[in-house]
């Protein structure tokens, strides 16, 4: 069943049941590009310049 995160009313982030994978292949590779950044970096707890390090 899916979780919703909501911040000020509005979801930031969902959390969904993993599908069963290949035996073998590590949970962290599963999840590779399958996350959706939902906010814009100003609604962020972060700080902006903490995204511009990360590019």
């Amino acid at each position: 069943m899916p979780v919703d995160l909501v911040r000020r009313g509005k979801v930031v982030a969902r959390l969904v049941p993993t599908v069963d994978a290949a035996s073998g292949t590590p949970p962290w590779e599963r999840l590779i590009g399958t996350g959706r950044l939902q906010a814009a970096p100003a609604e962020s707890v972060l700080e902006s310049g903490a995204f511009d390090a990360l590019r």
